[in-house]
């Protein structure tokens, strides 16, 4: 999961240009309505770099 400051126009294109950029592939996301988003990603460590959050804070699925 990754942290979402939804109130802030922009946050989560910013995260996708984030991943895009690293190369991670999203095969999907949803909310949990918790300001955070549920990734679901080709590369959890690039992933997890490009959005610089120590790894306590997130957890990434993967396929």
């Amino acid at each position: 999961m990754a942290e979402l400051d939804a109130d802030i126009p922009g946050a989560l294109g910013r995260m996708m240009q984030r991943l895009s950029t690293a190369g991670v592939e999203l095969h999907g996301q949803y909310s949990d309505h918790d300001n955070r988003k549920v990734l679901i990603v080709d590369a959890v460590d690039e992933a997890r770099r490009a959005l610089e959050v120590p790894d306590q804070r997130q957890e990434f699925l993967t396929e």
